[in-house]
């Protein structure tokens, strides 16, 4: 059954590759999880234990943010995310949730806890250097420590070590036109590493993500700190503004 929903209405990082940014305003933190529900008289929620099927559609606003962190309106755009696999391997796991887009791929696990983890790509500018999957407290809202990662730079011959955590910031509630949708807050903070590259940089990413869809409502990334004695600012920030569930 084709359950739908519609409303009017890459960042390349120092430190962190984020796949998809999005705002994460009218959020209101409580104190509890809430778990996956069919709501009265809205079918267009997952019902407990479901996911999304194949061809479903979610679709983001997203903007660009400048080095002092102020969003460029300008750069606003619109990106629909499709679900094309719900069975994919990637980095160990597998049962990947693979969403395609004509900017980026988002692949995402589904953790038994409630939880999700997110495969996030690792980068000095443009250069990736590897990627890894990261896992976001949304549901159980405890502190998941990232273990050290460390990768090789090629240009020049350096290691960047890169350590950090994800934490869960509360359940809030986020709103598409009139609907609510209970959403849970988690921020990863990382730090890089490198002497030779002469490169220290804080990433910020700060996830709502909604169980009742099993994607994010919110996502925003900002990125501080100095790469060859030049210091950096930069930042992305999306947000749903529909979805097609199936």
């Amino acid at each position: 059954m084709k359950l739908k929903k519609n409303i009017h209405a890459e960042i390349i990082g120092i430190l962190v590759i984020a796949s998809f940014a999005i705002f994460i305003a009218s959020c209101s933190s409580s104190t509890s999880p809430k778990v996956k529900k069919t709501f009265p008289n809205d079918t267009s929620i997952l019902a407990a234990g479901a996911h999304p099927h194949i061809g479903t559609t979610f679709t983001d606003s997203a903007y660009i943010r400048d080095s002092s962190l102020n969003i460029i309106v300008a750069s606003g755009t619109t990106i629909v995310y499709t679900l094309v696999d719900t069975n994919f391997s990637l980095g160990g796991k597998s049962n990947v949730y693979e969403f395609t887009s004509s900017v980026d791929t988002i692949y995402l696990h589904f953790e038994a806890s409630g939880d999700f983890s997110y495969y996030t790509h690792f980068g000095l500018g443009s250069l990736s250097v590897g990627s890894e999957w990261v896992t976001y407290p949304s549901q159980t809202q405890g502190t998941i420590a990232t273990p050290i990662i460390s990768f090789r730079s090629p240009v020049p011959a350096d290691t960047i070590q890169i350590t950090g955590s994800s934490k869960g910031h509360g359940i809030g509630t986020y709103f598409i036109g009139k609907e609510s949708i209970p959403s849970g807050k988690a921020i990863m903070t990382a730090d890089a590493y490198a002497v030779k590259l002469k490169t220290h940089n804080t990433e910020t990413i700060a996830i709502f993500f909604a169980s009742g869809l099993d994607f994010f409502t919110g996502y925003a990334v900002n990125t501080s700190g100095n790469f060859g004695g030049v210091n950096l600012g930069e930042g992305v920030n999306r947000f749903l503004i529909d979805y097609d569930l199936k």
